[in-house]
């Protein structure tokens, strides 16, 4: 029979206390092993460990302090951990009356002041089944839908959840076109581009002193986008151009904001210069692409004739043979 181990605590790991933890603990045994052998005859006797009556009285008497201090530090925790158990005990009753009384709560407005809201999203309602001698217990859905056939004959799905679902499509599409308009003020055009796009109405474009803090911006907002094409470039030669032309063509989708306004001209031509500069990179990295694939070509077309080398001095002859049949002919 094999007996339980036991843990030993931050309290009880002392080498000293282990022989008290043992569940076949004897204290004749303990003491037996623990005090020497004590020595009946008066002359100290050399060859045995026996020890006189008063050695084992003195170790005797230390080793029962030692225990004695331990017994008083047990006990004192003991009497701390009790004093926790029993502060912890009543600071629990008091949370547990707490939630008792606010699920008490919960379960009356839901079946009584919020009645009429719950049933447009449950039809019948709440109840709530009373178990044993509890006065209320967890409010469950009380479907009036009670066999299969009445469930399949009726709208699963209350008028109040399909207009939730409508206004949670309206919220989707009112964020995205936030969104979109948060991207198109981050985008301002400077005034000398527009001038310069209404040349034909004014002769004289307007001086940039006017709207200096605009112009800066829109400069700026220009160089960005350059710059960030320039960096989508710079990631590779394939992925960077798809990710160039992925965001040039964000950027003409962004410009049907201002769609029939005098800006769309100005941004369309900027967008189509950010195209071209992509494009001319594309053409680039397709010619490096096919210059790549020619010396491939080239170097199969020399293993290919490298092969047929034995084979030349034959279709030469061949072909004289064939020269000379067609003047005959003629």
């Amino acid at each position: 029979m094999t007996s339980p181990t036991h843990s030993l605590s931050l309290h009880t790991s002392d080498p000293v206390l282990r022989p008290f933890l043992a569940p076949t603990f004897d204290p004749t045994a303990y003491l037996n092993a623990t005090l020497p052998p004590l020595s009946l005859s008066t002359a100290p006797s050399k060859s045995s460990n026996t020890v006189s009556l008063s050695t084992f009285a003195t170790q005797t008497q230390a080793h029962l302090a030692q225990l004695s201090a331990h017994t008083a530090r047990l006990t004192g925790t003991l009497t701390a951990l009790t004093d926790d158990i029993l502060r912890s005990g009543a600071r629990l009753a008091y949370e547990v009356e707490v939630l008792r009384g606010e699920a008490a709560s919960l379960a009356e407005a839901l079946t009584e002041t919020l009645r009429p809201d719950v049933e447009r999203f449950v039809p019948g309602g709440l109840r709530i089944h009373p178990q044993g001698d509890r006065t209320n217990s967890a409010p469950t859905f009380a479907d009036a839908r009670e066999t299969p056939g009445e469930a399949q004959d009726t709208d699963p799905d209350p008028e109040a959840l399909t207009s939730l679902r409508t206004l949670r499509h309206v919220r989707l599409s009112l964020q995205r076109i936030i969104a979109i308009f948060d991207t198109a003020l981050s985008w301002p055009l400077p005034p000398s581009a527009l001038s310069l796009s209404s040349s034909l109405i004014s002769v004289t474009s307007p001086s940039s002193d006017t709207h200096p803090s605009l112009e800066v911006a829109g400069q700026e907002a220009s160089s960005r986008l350059k710059n960030e094409i320039s960096d989508l470039l710079a990631q590779g030669p394939e992925e960077g151009v798809l990710a160039a032309e992925k965001r040039v063509e964000e950027l003409r989708d962004l410009v049907g904001v201002w769609k029939r306004t005098v800006e769309e001209k100005p941004r369309m031509k900027f967008v189509d210069g950010l195209a071209r500069t992509v494009a001319e990179r594309r053409r680039e990295v397709e010619a490096k692409g096919g210059l790549v694939a020619r010396e491939r070509a080239s170097n199969g077309a020399g293993v290919e004739t490298s092969k047929a080398a034995g084979e030349g001095g034959k279709g030469f002859l061949r072909n004289l043979q064939r020269l000379r049949e067609e003047i005959y002919l003629d």
